[in-house]
């Protein structure tokens, strides 16, 4: 009897087990992430060239960081996007874009600018008028290496760069 018992339940675990095995196993989806985006020739960061220096301030808890407030000559842009598509999962999709440009800084130790702020709008057309949208993003510009090449483009939330490359760190081949 024991057995008999032993050899169903045998049995049955294998039924059990290859049942399973023979369901097709859920194709992964391909994900979309990504945190920044390298341009080797370095990005073309709209509205820098021929804009004004406003208003210049030390940034909070960075010693020697200072930030400028830019005004741009032109609020008007086109610029490239890039998105994850929705439609199909894994794709990335590159778009030039009209933007309107809302706030512009700039990030220097002693006097060498090593990275950008510029947060953007996409510009909404009624009646033949541009008028800026209501939502905002916000991308950083990074010169990596004090080549004045900002190669490195990424999307942070926070007004102040979320880290400071190793040359600005090292002014004269002094650690600051």
């Amino acid at each position: 009897m024991v057995l008999r018992m032993t050899c169903a339940a045998a049995i049955v675990a294998g039924f059990l087990g290859s049942a399973g095995a023979q369901q097709s196993p859920e194709k992964p989806t391909p994900s979309c992430t990504f945190t920044e985006l390298y341009r080797q020739e370095g990005w073309t960061i709209p509205g820098v060239k021929g804009a004004k220096k406003k208003a210049r301030w030390s940034v909070p808890y960075e010693p020697g960081v200072y930030a400028t407030t830019l005004i741009p000559e032109n609020r008007r842009a086109r610029f490239e996007t890039f998105a994850c598509s929705r439609e199909l999962p894994g794709r990335l999709e590159v778009a030039g874009t009209d933007i309107g440009i809302h706030l512009l800084y700039s990030f220097e130790v002693d006097g060498r600018v090593f990275a950008y702020e510029l947060q953007y709008g996409i510009d909404v057309v009624e009646n033949g008028k541009s008028m800026p949208s209501s939502a905002l993003w916000g991308l950083k510009f990074y010169d990596m290496d004090g080549s004045g090449l900002f190669t490195v483009r990424r999307g942070e939330r926070s007004l102040f760069p979320e880290f400071i490359p190793d040359w600005v760190k090292h002014t004269n081949g002094k650690p600051q």
